[in-house]
């Protein structure tokens, strides 16, 4: 048993998307990504406030003839509480627009990372043990194990988890044996 098996896993993306392990599982991943959120949201600010003082808005809004005299509000520079709301105002949209198009983009994209903390192999071996007693306690509560039960717990496995199909029907054979020593 087991002699021909090269690996547990078969197919590594379709087992890392199973898991669902995407970049934000890696905390240095994570801190790249928030520095970055920051930073584009303090540019997007900066640019705003730069607008917003501007000789063309201060001569369009607050200039004695601009839009903003008509209503008595106009001055001959821009008031600096202009160019703070201008800047809070453009960062905070900014911050909120983004994190809703990450919130909706992880919905429909899976980032499969290059390598995960722990050795495949050995996290994919624990899986198995915890999913495939279960199945086959599930599939023994009628007295017996049939074989098209088998088939399914295996397909399942392989086509879903990515695990070798070799590995999968040398290790259900192995759990079958020692069904009687898994409790739940």
């Amino acid at each position: 048993m087991f002699k021909d098996t090269q690996s547990i896993i078969s197919d590594p993306l379709r087992f890392k998307i199973k898991l669902g392990i995407g970049e934000d599982a890696y905390t240095s991943l994570r801190l790249k990504n928030k520095v970055f959120e920051v930073w584009d949201t303090l540019g997007v600010a900066g640019t705003a406030a730069t607008v917003a003082q501007s000789s063309v808005v201060a001569s369009t809004f607050f200039a004695p003839s601009g839009f903003l005299a008509v209503l008595g509000l106009g001055t001959a520079v821009t008031p600096i509480g202009w160019v703070l709301a201008a800047a809070a105002i453009s960062g905070g949209t900014w911050a909120g627009v983004s994190s809703y198009v990450k919130k909706q983009s992880k919905d429909k994209v899976s980032v499969i990372p290059e390598f995960i903390n722990t050795p495949m192999d050995i996290l994919a071996l624990g899986l198995f043990d915890l999913m495939a007693p279960l199945a086959l306690k599930v599939a023994i509560v009628d007295g017996c194990v049939d074989v098209s039960e088998k088939l399914y717990i295996s397909r399942y496995l392989v086509k879903e988890w990515g695990y070798n199909e070799k590995f999968v029907t040398d290790a259900i054979s192995l759990t079958e044996n020692n069904l009687t020593n898994f409790n739940i």
